[in-house]
């Protein structure tokens, strides 16, 4: 049998490719997925079980310990929140400031004066100016 392969058929060659590949990768998902029971990670895979917090994060709690926040901390910690949510922890000093609507020259830590347990419960700064939800 000869076959003559014009540019139609080339076409219909590779359409038949791309939907037997189309077809294989479902069927390997779902496989995957209801034999193996190994689901593909989302984004809030990365929050832990042991961070929960109030519809306005008025209160959040961490390893069964509730914290009460300030309206600023409320933003602060929020923002932390969202960025870990999101698959990017890491928050510039700036950034964070600008949201809670303080000066510059005010440090993140000054949010929480007079609360050190609840910074140092929450917070962490894995490099200078940069600050993550500690979970």
């Amino acid at each position: 049998m000869n076959f003559d392969f014009t540019l139609v058929g080339y076409i219909l060659l590779v359409s038949l490719l791309l939907l037997a590949y189309g077809l294989i990768k479902k069927l390997f998902i779902d496989y995957r997925e209801t034999v193996l029971n190994i689901k593909p990670e989302t984004k809030t895979d990365v929050l832990p079980k042991n961070f929960s917090h109030s519809p306005d994060f008025s209160s959040v709690t961490k390893d069964g310990k509730t914290f009460y926040l300030s309206q600023s901390q409320r933003i602060f910690i929020e923002e932390l929140y969202n960025a870990c949510k999101n698959g990017s922890p890491g928050v510039g000093k700036d950034y964070l400031m600008e949201r809670v609507g303080v000066s510059d020259n005010t440090r993140p830590q000054d949010l929480f004066k007079g609360d050190k347990d609840t910074w140092e419960s929450l917070v962490r700064s894995p490099r200078q100016g940069i600050f993550e939800l500690n979970i």
